[in-house]
């Protein structure tokens, strides 16, 4: 599509690479940032988590039985007193008491689904990219920023909102029931685990819980991704004097608009996170209930 650009002061976007492939390239890309962050993810929703299973201590001291019969009662399970609730001190823990591999709980949900929702955003992107500037291309009274942010926001709400929300749902489950021990639910795989949500929760609540917040992240996320990572190539690329983007440019300016984004939508994502754990019918399944707990 022809390339719009703004006739005010702003710095001008150099030009850059541009993929054939958009949907393979968004997939591999996606693969192996969530394989590099994941750990991070990984301790993230442990600290969101509001209702949050006693921890599995590093050699097993309680029996499945005693286990079986303390989860039978009717009083909610008391947390640890010491039970790590930062960032640092969640990854340092979970090493100590399972190993490394323990910060890749719930990672395949998040392979598995890069294939559909990179299909599903880039293509819905382009398409949109498309038509907009195909229809706004004679006139100036939308400021091509505002296109892209509308675009990306449109193309990250159906993404999630298709493929997205189970994967997560898949994904919080399994990192949740993670804490359990030996008395773990979903320990067979991921095509177990979701037959295992299936026959429990249904389609409706097992894959689709907190899918009102979920899109409203995924929008707001990529509205600020899709606009900050354009002004930050063109500010960054204008100050270095740059006739192409590098990659030096590219990381900064990734980082800097993942950044943001991750500030802005780290409310809604908490929300979230406790509406589609395993103990979100403990919480009020509807966005306002739940984020007021």
């Amino acid at each position: 599509p022809p390339d719009r650009r703004s006739t005010s002061s702003a710095p001008r976007m150099p030009e850059r690479y541009v993929t054939s492939h958009p949907v393979l390239a968004g997939m591999l890309a996606g693969a192996c940032e969530i394989c590099i962050t994941y750990p991070f993810e990984y301790s993230k929703v442990q600290c969101q988590l509001l209702s949050r299973v006693p921890i599995a201590p590093p050699s097993p001291a309680l029996s499945p039985s005693s286990l079986s019969s303390s989860s039978s009662s009717n009083k909610p399970p008391v947390v640890q007193s010491r039970r790590p609730s930062t960032l640092i001190s969640v990854i340092r823990d979970t090493v100590r008491r399972q190993g490394p591999l323990a910060l890749y709980e719930g990672l395949s949900p998040w392979l598995v689904f890069s294939i559909p929702r990179a299909a599903i955003k880039f293509s819905t992107y382009e398409a949109l990219l498309h038509r907009s500037n195909a229809y706004l291309d004679s006139t100036e009274l939308v400021p091509p920023e505002i296109v892209t942010m509308v675009c990306g926001g449109v193309a990250g709400a159906v993404e999630f909102g298709v493929a997205g929300t189970p994967m997560q749902n898949i994904s919080i489950k399994v990192l949740h029931d993670s804490n359990k021990g030996p008395n773990r639910q979903f320990r067979h795989g991921l095509l177990n685990t979701m037959a295992t949500i299936y026959e429990r929760e249904g389609i409706a609540r097992g894959f689709y819980s907190g899918i009102i917040p979920t899109i409203m992240k995924a929008a707001v996320n990529n509205c600020i991704r899709f606009v900050t990572y354009e002004q930050f190539c063109a500010i960054t690329s204008s100050l270095r004097r740059e006739e192409e983007i590098t990659v030096s440019t590219s990381l900064f300016a990734g980082s800097m608009a993942g950044l943001i984004s991750a500030l802005v939508t780290q409310p809604i994502d908490t929300v979230k996170t406790n509406m589609q754990s395993l103990s979100a019918s403990k919480h009020r399944r509807s966005l306002y209930g739940c984020a007021k707990e």
